[in-house]
């Protein structure tokens, strides 16, 4: 009787982790097409800008020549870079929850700009 609760015990466990393993998953799935659109926003908007570089009052972005694209945050006479995809599209976020939500929100109004010009 003891084993028996203890086995169930422990699949119980194991059904808790794989429902946090999964939480994770999808966070992380989340994660990732949130940095996704932001890249592609960013290089959505820099194209249609047809330039390389955009400065405003806190950001620049930028997209190099081998296709890189950057966003950094200005302090200063400094450059901070805070989101970057390299040329194998290895994409790191260093912005907080609240940038990472404007800048999603400003790729959609650029996709949505995008969409409106091609149609």
């Amino acid at each position: 009787m003891i084993l028996a609760n203890k086995s169930k015990k422990k699949s119980n466990d194991l059904e808790g982790n794989n429902e946090t393993n999964k939480a994770l998953e999808s966070e992380n799935d989340y994660e990732q097409a949130e940095n996704k659109l932001i890249a592609d926003g960013v290089d959505n908007f820099l194209t249609m800008q047809e330039s390389e570089r955009y400065e405003t009052a806190n950001y620049i972005l930028e997209k190099s020549e081998n296709g890189e694209i950057s966003i950094s945050a200005r302090d200063g006479d400094n450059e901070n870079k805070l989101f970057t995809v390299d040329e194998g599209g290895t994409i790191t976020n260093q912005l907080s929850a609240e940038q990472t939500e404007d800048f999603v929100t400003f790729a959609e109004k650029v996709n949505e700009a995008a969409n409106k010009k091609n149609t």
